[in-house]
């Protein structure tokens, strides 16, 4: 049995015991669903290239595959990839990388194992970074300067990197 007590919701009236649903609570600095699924497609509709220009401490990377940038030749423009401007999604990806620092050989820890090592390519910036006591510290640091580039461009050098690469199959292609 109900009771025909009516009291105020919002700008309507309501019987008491009648169900009702809860306004949706959102805590601050959170995103629906929706919204986030639009902020991920903005944040990766843009391409990069990344200048080779050495980022935070002006030190460019030496090109693993030809040797550009080791004395005395001079180092690709744009970080690549098969000796390719390498396209990169979103303004994230192409800004950071992770990067390891070494204070003490012997006590490597495991877990840091699968990043590069940064004195291998950039040694003054290693001589920088490198901790106080034994051990390893994991960085994220800038490695160059983002250029935006057009999807057209970025179609154009991802085509290009995977002629060089020649994937046994479609997995193996490279996409940005």
């Amino acid at each position: 049995m109900t009771s025909d007590l009516l009291v105020p919701n919002g700008a309507q009236w309501v019987r008491v015991g009648d169900w009702q649903p809860a306004p949706d609570v959102r805590i601050p600095g959170t995103y629906t669903r929706a919204e986030f699924d639009a902020l991920m497609r903005l944040k990766n509709a843009q391409f990069y290239l990344v200048k080779n220009d050495g980022g935070q401490y002006g030190e460019p990377l030496a090109c693993g595959r030809c040797g550009a940038g080791r004395y005395p030749t001079k180092p690709h423009p744009y970080f690549t990839l098969m000796c390719t401007e390498r396209p990169f999604r979103g303004l994230e990806k192409a800004l950071f990388a992770w990067a390891k620092v070494n204070a003490d050989d012997q006590l490597k820890s495991r877990i840091l194992d699968d990043f590069p090592d940064l004195e291998v390519g950039h040694p003054i910036t290693a001589r920088h970074l490198r901790p106080t006591e034994p051990g390893a510290d994991l960085y994220a640091i800038a490695l160059g300067t983002a250029i935006p580039i057009g999807l057209e461009q970025a179609r154009v050098l991802t085509d290009l990197i995977n002629s060089k690469l020649r994937p046994s199959r479609p997995d193996d292609y490279f996409a940005p």
